[in-house]
């Protein structure tokens, strides 16, 4: 639901509906601004349908623009990978579009720009920024850099046994290219 200046709701009397049109485990929602009065929603959902088959939870997002319609005809995949995406956090790419960052199961930390139209821009899984070992980096943030890119920050213990956790970060531009050496 988007609330106006004045705390009116601008949508409909519940919100609008954005997700996938089938029962499943949502978690971990994050919502950025689109910069003209709409929104893009990222989230974490689990989409297997085989009960005995465990969680394989991927990354989609959808946008909803300032008079509360979808942006996109379908909700994007962000990420679909084998393995489980955990954790996503988003910032407006100042273009319309959201830059992404998310840790998973696969032992990466890893980006995505979706652009204002719907289309994934680094690849059908995204740019990884860091590849660790199993629970070494996660919880990642993100900032914008004010040139399209971002600056992403996470936890990460790969040199637990001497400085316990420190924290990592790594700029991307708009391109998805990593700016500072590792």
């Amino acid at each position: 639901q988007r609330i106006t200046s004045n705390g009116t709701t601008a949508w409909n009397y519940d919100g609008v509906y954005f997700g996938p049109q089938w029962g499943v485990d949502w978690s971990q929602a994050t919502i950025v601004s689109d910069g003209t009065g709409g929104c893009i929603v990222v989230w974490s959902i689990n989409i297997n349908t085989d009960p005995w088959g465990g969680a394989n939870y991927n990354l989609y997002a959808q946008g909803v623009n300032s008079n509360g319609a979808l942006k996109w005809l379908y909700t994007i995949a962000v990420c679909t990978s084998d393995g489980n995406q955990f954790g996503p956090a988003a910032v407006s790419d100042e273009n319309g579009g959201v830059n992404i960052t998310w840790y998973d199961s696969r032992g990466l930390i890893s980006t995505q720009r979706v652009d204002s139209n719907g289309n994934l821009q680094w690849g059908t899984s995204g740019a990884p920024l860091w590849i660790y070992t199993a629970e070494s980096g996660k919880f990642p943030s993100i900032t914008k850099d004010g040139s399209g890119g971002a600056v992403i920050g996470w936890d990460d213990k790969r040199d637990y046994v001497n400085t316990g956790y420190n924290v990592y970060a790594q700029r991307i531009d708009v391109s998805g290219n990593q700016q500072w050496a590792q």
